[in-house]
């Protein structure tokens, strides 16, 4: 199946787009996989969907959306028995999750612009799709407003947002990731996206801590937007991989050791809102939430 290793490629290599984003990548790797396992013996079919699925959730296992997919990819494989039956109710579920992802993005945008202030200013850190929706939408609705983006290193996407929301004509002020927390106290908002939500904490770029913590301190709002597709349940693997330390550093000099992770865990308790397309959750709400999502069994332990 050499189409879904390039897929499952690519979407490893993506450092710098959304989790929304990365996950219309792993949709379309599902897609290839119900063309390619129709030529696939009935009893080797359930194996190459799991060591599919557990691939996927490999190239980016911070993201809750593509852990979600292949768990309800797989639960659903597990009801029917002929080959053809799995490849049809696997392509029904890719559709569904898609159209519901669809759905929730605009539902979330619209719930999330009552929390965009009128002449007021906004920080934010990388590039998150809910972010800039929501920015946009509240621009073209007349809303008038400075933000501030952090560059999000070490691959700078915060400054791709930058660009982005200005040439909608939205004012923006691009700062180095340090500056950011000391930034907050002069904002109304500090607003950022989510790659993932645990019964504890909201997976997102690194940074997000230090931002919610100095927003806490200064009793500055701090929202995250972030669908419930993201949500982790309690027995899903999750692990934030080191990425390359030629990101970093060209050359690591001797005694010296490079730490480049992507994301972090912010504690919920940091964080003021948490909007996803049904509203606002609180932090029991998020816990019941993600306890009625069970972990298909193949999903559980597999090497991050």
């Amino acid at each position: 199946m050499k189409r879904i290793g390039e897929f499952i490629a690519k979407i490893a290599n993506d450092h710098t787009s959304g989790s929304t984003a990365v996950t219309a990548l792993a949709l379309e790797a599902l897609r290839s996989w119900v063309t390619e396992a129709k030529d696939l013996e009935p009893k080797k079919i359930r194996a190459s969907l799991q060591e599919t699925g557990q691939a996927l959730i490999r190239s980016q296992p911070a993201m809750g959306a593509i852990f979600n997919l292949v768990n309800r990819v797989l639960w659903t494989a597990d009801d029917v028995r002929a080959a053809d039956e799995i490849c049809e109710s696997v392509a029904w579920v890719i559709d569904e999750f898609e159209r519901i992802m669809r759905r929730s993005q605009t539902s979330l945008t619209k719930n999330s612009l009552s929390l965009v202030p009128d002449d007021g200013r906004i920080v934010t850190l990388s590039s998150s799709s809910a972010v800039y929706e929501t920015l946009k939408m509240a621009h073209t609705k007349g809303r008038r407003f400075e933000v501030i983006c952090a560059e999000s290193r070490p691959l700078c996407e915060g400054i791709e947002l930058a660009k982005r929301l200005a040439d909608v004509g939205i004012s923006c002020e691009v700062i180095v990731d340090a500056h950011a927390p000391s930034r907050v106290e002069h904002v109304d908002l500090v607003l950022v996206g989510g790659d993932g939500v645990t019964a504890s904490a909201l997976v997102n770029k690194v940074g997000t801590y230090g931002l919610a913590l100095a927003a806490r301190w200064h009793h500055v709002p701090c929202a995250a937007l972030v669908m419930t597709q993201k949500f982790f349940p309690p027995a899903a693997p999750l692990k934030i991989p080191l990425m390359s330390s030629a990101e970093i550093l060209s050359e690591t000099p001797p005694n010296v050791r490079v730490t480049n992770r992507y994301f972090e865990e912010t504690p919920l308790s940091f964080v003021s809102v948490l909007m996803t397309e049904n509203g606002r959750v609180d932090r029991r709400t998020i816990a019941r939430m993600t306890r009625a999502v069970h972990t298909h069994p193949s999903l559980k332990k597999i090497a991050l």
